[in-house]
C-alpha cells in the first residue's frame, strides 16, 4: 500500500452511466484539477467496471494519475497501482471489462433480435 499519509479527502458518487464517459462528469473534472494541484494522491473504488464505459478511458484514466503521481486503488479487485503488479492488474481488468461490456451488449443485440 502507499507509504503517504491518507485521509479522507472527499465522497465522490463517480460512475459510468448510459454509455457516457466518466472523464467528462463535473465531479471528475474537479478531481483531476485535485490530482493536478496536487490535493488528491489516491481513489480509493469499489470496482474497476464501475469507473468507465471502456478500456481506453480506464486507461487513461490510469495515465493521467501516474502522470501527476497519483494511485488508484480498487477495492473490489484487490488493485493497487502504487506497485508495478498492480499497474499491470489494473491493465488486464480494464481490457476484461471491455470485453464483458462488449458480450453483454452483443446477448442483448441477439435477444432483441429473437424477440422480434
Amino acid at each position: 500500500m502507499l507509504n503517504s499519509k491518507i485521509g479522507i479527502f472527499r465522497r465522490v458518487p463517480l460512475r459510468s452511466r448510459q454509455w457516457q464517459s466518466v472523464m467528462e462528469h463535473h465531479e471528475a473534472q474537479r478531481m483531476m484539477q485535485d490530482i493536478q494541484s496536487g490535493q488528491v494522491e489516491v481513489m480509493i473504488f469499489f470496482k474497476i467496471s464501475r469507473r468507465s464505459i471502456n478500456e481506453k478511458e480506464l486507461l487513461e484514466f490510469s495515465d493521467y494519475f501516474q502522470k501527476y503521481n497519483a494511485d488508484l486503488i480498487s477495492l473490489g479487485e484487490s488493485i493497487d497501482t502504487s506497485s508495478s503488479s498492480g499497474r499491470f492488474f489494473y491493465t488486464i481488468i480494464s481490457a476484461m471489462s471491455q470485453w464483458e461490456r462488449e458480450n453483454i451488449v452483443k446477448r442483448i443485440k441477439s435477444f432483441v433480435e429473437v424477440r422480434a
